[in-house]
């Protein structure tokens, strides 16, 4: 059961952390000036926020996420290593082959469209969880290498 970490404070900003569960949320207090508002207000706030986010945001410390991302690794090594050998030393692709780099291909571009539901960290030590916060990271970062190579030419 994964613990959520919500704040709201009285200017109705949400900062939320972890996975979406209900059955596990805790409040805790910053070293902020800013007063916690009443009980009832906090769930109505978190009710609204939770049916906001209707997609999950997967933490970059999620055992599954990093075995994703370990795949992906083990991907990108075989596409460093044997597509200039194949380019170099053989002369005939191979159905096998077409249909394994189709596959890869697809791979890829399945880590695109997950990387947009990946939380990520600001370098403070905040996790941005925020879907729009996240895409635009990501679209001002690496989204325009990812997509220029994982479109096959």
């Amino acid at each position: 059961m994964a613990l959520i970490n919500k704040q709201i404070y009285q200017n109705n900003k949400i900062f939320i952390s972890g996975f979406n569960s209900k059955q596990n949320i805790h409040f805790e207090e910053t070293k902020e000036k800013n007063k916690l508002i009443d009980e009832k207000e906090q769930e109505r706030l978190l009710e609204e926020e939770e049916q906001k986010a209707s997609c999950l945001i997967f933490p970059s410390t999620n055992k599954p996420k990093m075995a994703w991302d370990m795949y992906v690794v083990v991907l990108l090594l075989y596409t460093a290593i044997f597509v200039p050998y194949k380019v170099c030393f053989v002369d005939t692709s191979t159905r096998f082959d077409f249909i394994l780099d189709c596959f890869i291909d697809a791979s890829f571009f399945t880590d695109i469209v997950l990387t947009f539901f990946t939380a990520v960290d600001d370098g403070k030590g905040n996790v941005i969880t925020n879907k729009k916060d996240i895409a635009c990271r990501y679209l001002s970062g690496w989204f325009t290498i990812d997509i220029v190579t994982t479109i096959p030419f």
